[in-house]
């Protein structure tokens, strides 16, 4: 089939989804989640058994071939998974492939839709955003190869619409980057930060980085640049801080930056913007560790030498404390926040370089906040380490995968996890019966009263719903996650309960809001998006 005929037909069929999806909508429902109605979350029977030790540790499941090497992972408003990161024969370039798996059809071949890069434009290594208001996910630069040089950053700009399953280009940056990170605003505007220009092949001298930020707005197609806002120390060339910067809506509205040195910032993106620089760092600071917001403000951050650091950015300055060490050094390793709270970590090694050998992490391991320690959790198959990734899924299973490119291995592969609160207590291992939530995806404003309809498992009444922002990850960070807890009461076979106060506690985007019953057993989150 000819490149224009297949984009055609996946439109077509897009189109037709949407369409008999919209006519049984619910009046509150999200019209862009059209297909969620079409494509319902994996069964709960999908979740296969465990040995003795599954209610406490978990378990991953098979190894599911995929399309290509997923270095790239975005949730979509509809509950697919789209990634990108490399052609389906494991090569970079602008012919790379994006595949889009959609967890109802299972783990098969046909679950997978493999979309042809109709744009030419290499975003390996890119950014990726959701932006709030369209569910698009906003690609922001990535690399060009001219023989025998690689690593040049791009500026290009591309779009990825999950309506219509297409990739344009839109309107270019100022700086070319690669590498870079993306943080949305509260106005839905997103920033860009960091990335390289080019290496030191192409200078001469020394590599280039992009160390002054900009924005663009979904609504202009524009871009524009934060010229009092430049630092080579937050994201510029300074000690490699262009790589990927950790940084964070906070919830006073501002970015907070981690930087590669542990150095911390906040920017601030109005206007031409501006940097302020604090006095707390982090110690053993390394770019490939991985860190996650686990709950309004609160940061882990683990560093090099298992050093954890805890990072309160409620306040009117960060205050760091020290968290108890984890069990492995985990460079390149990936962080994900559970529906419980609690923080999963899969992956990584403790040798400095990307090697296959007995310092590989195959173990993986869970963070409390409540009780701020480590449990040791179930084993993969396969190494992740560089390139790997990790996402949450609405069924509240970790789909974890990738690493290669280079080697050691190239993994075009993944496996799901499957953690502890989906096993009964018994020792069996069998699957514990799970509580529903009976609707639709949903769009609300702030601090908007909602009745969910839900059905328990007999005896066993619901006793928390959390709410948790839908991944994007790539190079262990994932800065969309947001975890918080929602007050609530039953009504009947309603919950009832209350959207999030403010904007800066939970930003413009899309969550999983989950129910959870007495026995700590999730249900499957469904789609809230939080906009004006």
């Amino acid at each position: 089939m000819k490149r224009a005929d297949r984009q055609l037909k996946i439109t077509t069929v897009a189109v037709a989804l949407l369409a008999a999806a919209a006519a049984a909508a619910a009046p509150n429902a999200d019209p862009r989640s059209a297909r969620i109605a079409n494509n319902p979350p994996r069964l709960n029977a999908d979740t296969p058994p465990g040995g003795p030790d599954a209610a406490t540790k978990g378990k991953f499941g098979p190894v599911i071939n995929w399309p290509s090497v997923p270095i790239h992972w975005v949730l979509t408003p509809d509950g697919r998974v789209m990634n990108f990161g490399a052609t389906s024969t494991g090569k970079q370039g602008g012919e790379l492939d994006y595949s889009v798996w959609n967890p109802a059809l299972g783990t098969g071949a046909g679950a997978f839709l493999l979309l042809a890069n109709t744009t030419e434009v290499n975003t390996f290594c890119a950014a990726q955003w959701l932006i709030p208001e369209t569910g698009k996910v906003l690609l922001t630069g990535g690399t060009i190869i001219i023989p025998p040089v690689r690593g040049i950053g791009i500026n290009d700009v591309t779009i990825y619409d999950p309506q219509t399953d297409t990739i344009d280009r839109t309107t270019s940056m100022t700086y070319r980057r690669w590498y870079a990170t993306t943080v949305g605003t509260l106005s839905g505007e997103v920033v860009a930060l960091g990335g390289r220009i080019d290496p030191p092949q192409i200078t001469g001298s020394k590599l280039t980085a992009a160390s002054t930020p900009e924005v663009f707005d979904p609504v202009s197609q524009t871009w524009r640049i934060l010229t009092n806002a430049q630092s080579d120390f937050a994201y510029g060339v300074q000690k490699n801080s262009w790589w990927y910067p950790h940084a964070w809506l906070a919830p006073k509205g501002k970015t907070f930056i981690v930087a590669r040195d542990g150095s911390t910032y906040t920017l601030d993106t109005a206007g031409a913007g501006s940097l302020t620089k604090h006095p707390a760092a982090t110690t053993q600071a390394n770019g490939h560790m991985t860190s996650a917001m686990y709950a309004p403000g609160k940061i882990i951050s683990i560093r090099d030498a298992q050093v954890v650091a805890l990072i309160n950015i409620n306040g009117a300055a960060p205050v760091i404390t020290a968290g108890a060490p984890i069990s492995r050094h985990r460079r390149f390793a990936t962080a994900t926040v559970l529906p419980s709270g609690d923080v999963f970590v899969n992956g990584g090694t403790s040798a400095d370089d990307n090697v296959l050998d007995g310092r590989v992490h195959y173990a993986s391991e869970t963070w409390s906040p409540a009780t701020g320690q480590w449990t040791e959790t179930a084993a993969a198959s396969l190494a992740r380490l560089y390139h790997s990734n990790a996402i949450l899924l609405p069924d509240a299973t970790v789909l974890t995968g990738g690493g290669g490119l280079p080697g050691p291995l190239i993994n075009s592969n993944a496996e799901i996890y499957y953690p502890p609160y989906l096993y009964n207590k018994d020792g069996t291992g069998q699957p514990a019966p799970r509580p529903t939530i009976n609707t639709s995806a949903i769009a609300a404003g702030w601090s908007q009263p909602l009745r969910v309809g839900f059905t328990i498992v007999p005896g066993k009444p619901i006793t928390r719903v959390t709410l948790l922002h839908s991944g994007m990850a790539t190079h262990a960070f994932n800065n969309s996650q947001r975890f918080q807890e929602l007050s609530f009461s039953v009504v009947g076979n309603e919950l009832k309960l209350r959207t999030p106060s403010k904007k800066t506690v939970a930003p413009p985007g899309n969550y999983l809001l989950f129910a959870i019953d007495s026995d700590g057993v999730p249900s499957t989150g469904k789609m809230i998006r939080l906009t004006d």
